[in-house]
């Protein structure tokens, strides 16, 4: 059973990486479930990659830049007036602890990636899709307030965190594009995404 997880390890870490990406639009505890697989993910290794992958803390400023960025998040909390917000928005930054020293330590197959972008640009556009319809004929509320009702209240999710989710399909449309691979249908979706992120 080791050999076969360290034979598909590669594969289980691209899986682990989309349901973090597609969780991130349905269900909060389902990314953080993901998000917790992950961390664990990085741990399921031989002994001597645990210990490179761990040197990442240190060596890397990215990841050092978001310890820090985090410490400060604790700090912070020592002069907050409301302790309990305080502590759950800095257990949404609690990721940023660990996720980049997992994205810079693991080794990537680009080609499963590729795969993986392919299905998660698919599945923004239906999330986006479903949740527009809901918001202007079930809500019945105007889409000019579609971010501010849908996003950040209902879903609870930040511009700033969806930006970055969305920008992920944008670049891949833009370097597939690039390669002239499915152009129409790229541009169309290049198109679609830069929308939404307006």
């Amino acid at each position: 059973m080791t050999k076969t997880f360290f034979t598909y390890r590669e594969h289980i870490y691209v899986a682990l990486l989309l349901l973090v990406l597609m969780s991130f639009l349905v269900s909060y505890a389902i990314n953080s479930i993901s998000v917790v697989l992950l961390g664990v993910f990085f741990f399921i290794d031989k002994g001597k990659n645990i210990r490179a992958k761990l040197s990442v803390f240190t060596e890397s400023r990215i990841v050092v830049f978001y310890v820090l960025f985090f410490i400060c998040q604790c700090i912070g909390l020592i002069y907050s007036e409301n302790i309990e917000f305080g502590i759950q928005k800095t257990t949404l930054f609690l990721p940023l602890l660990f996720l980049p020293a997992v994205l810079l330590s693991e080794k990537l197959n680009l080609k499963y990636f590729g795969y993986a972008l392919e299905i998660l640009k698919y599945w923004i556009v239906i999330i986006f899709l479903y949740l527009i319809i809901v918001h202007l004929y079930v809500d019945e509320r105007p889409l000019s307030n579609f971010v501010n009702h849908t996003i950040n209240a209902r879903l609870g999710i930040s511009q700033f965190y969806l930006f970055y989710l969305v920008l992920v399909p944008v670049l891949y449309c833009f370097s597939q594009i690039e390669k002239g691979r499915q152009v129409i249908v790229n541009g169309f979706f290049l198109v679609l995404f830069i929308f939404l992120l307006c």
